[in-house]
Formats: C-alpha cells, sequence, structure tokens
C-alpha cells in the first residue's frame, strides 16, 4: 500500500494543527471564551474545529458516529465558559491529531481515492473528505 498522498495530508495537517495551538497559547486569558461576536469567540471556533475533525476523520458513518460524539456540544449556542478550557483543548488537538493520522494511515493512498458516499457535501471521494 502506498501512502506518499497520506504522507503529505499529515504533514498539513500537522501544520494546521500547530496553528491551532499556536491560537490556543497566544489568545490572552480574558479573551479566551469572551468577545463581541459570539461566533468568533476562541473557545467556539477551536471546538468547531476540533467537533468537525471528529465527524471527518472516522471510518464510521455520521448516522454511527452522532451516538459516540465526544464533542457533543452545539459550538454556536452553547456558552461559551461551558466549553473545554485552554489545557483541555490542548490535550484535545493533540488527540484529534493522532485520530486524523490513524485515520489516513488505516486509508492508505488506495482508500483515499475509494468512492464516499456518507459525506457526499464533501465530495465524492474520501480524499474530499480528508481536504
Amino acid at each position: 500500500m502506498s501512502h506518499e498522498l497520506v504522507n503529505e495530508l499529515k504533514e498539513q495537517f500537522r501544520r494546521q494543527w500547530e496553528t491551532v495551538r499556536d491560537l490556543v497559547d497566544k489568545v490572552p486569558d480574558d479573551q479566551w471564551s469572551a468577545g463581541e461576536i459570539p461566533h468568533l469567540v476562541p473557545a467556539r471556533l477551536v471546538y468547531h474545529i476540533l467537533s468537525g475533525t471528529e465527524v471527518y476523520a472516522r471510518s464510521s458513518s455520521y448516522e454511527e458516529y452522532t451516538s459516540h460524539r465526544r464533542f457533543a456540544k452545539d459550538w454556536q449556542v452553547t456558552p461559551a465558559a461551558e466549553l473545554p478550557d485552554r489545557r483541555t483543548t490542548l490535550r484535545h488537538i493533540d488527540e484529534m491529531e493522532k485520530a486524523v493520522g490513524e485515520w489516513l494511515e488505516a486509508l492508505a493512498d488506495e482508500g483515499l481515492l475509494t468512492p464516499d458516499d456518507g459525506f457526499t457535501w464533501t465530495g465524492s471521494k474520501k480524499l474530499g473528505r480528508a481536504v
């Protein structure tokens, strides 16, 4: 099995996760769960990234996933104070980075090019879901 695409994707994801970690580290404490525009609160945005990652980086269908969600809170309406704190968020980032890598490794390049009818809004192949 080839992993050329997988390795490139993992590197791109590593860079993106580093950007998210940087955001978590650099946002001042008083701004982590506050802001003038509710859906632009840093804690909400990062939670949305984590929950979206959990949805897409898995082998199960969306329907199978919903009953096992780790990030089950609605990022748009849950009070920001009820979202994970920064330390917990950083731990979740590490966990999701690992989960994405494992999902990609399990698919291999060939799997990325297979049809994906479970998430049709992301494209026709699993590669579309990954990117």
